[in-house]
């Protein structure tokens, strides 16, 4: 573009370039937008991270009581 291109286009027209040359970025509120979703996503990972440490927790003392109360009725009957 020379400087006599330049000079025959208006304000409105360099505006109306510019505008369309930068429709792919994002705007505040694109941006406002995608953080919204993003901190319920992560809210929502949260809970069923901990639901399932919750569920792997019990399901560990289920384990231990049992294995524990095997061990001690084998005890049991071998001294006995």
């Amino acid at each position: 573009m020379t400087t006599e291109t330049r000079e025959r286009i208006t304000d409105p027209e360099r505006l109306s370039r510019l505008e369309g040359a930068y429709g792919h970025l994002a705007t505040k509120a694109d941006i406002a937008a995608l953080e919204t979703r993003l901190t319920e996503k992560i809210a929502a990972s949260e809970t069923r991270i901990i639901k399932w440490a919750i569920g792997i927790a019990a399901s560990l003392f289920v384990a231990m009581a049992g294995l524990t109360i095997a061990a001690l009725t084998l005890l049991y009957r071998l001294l006995s």
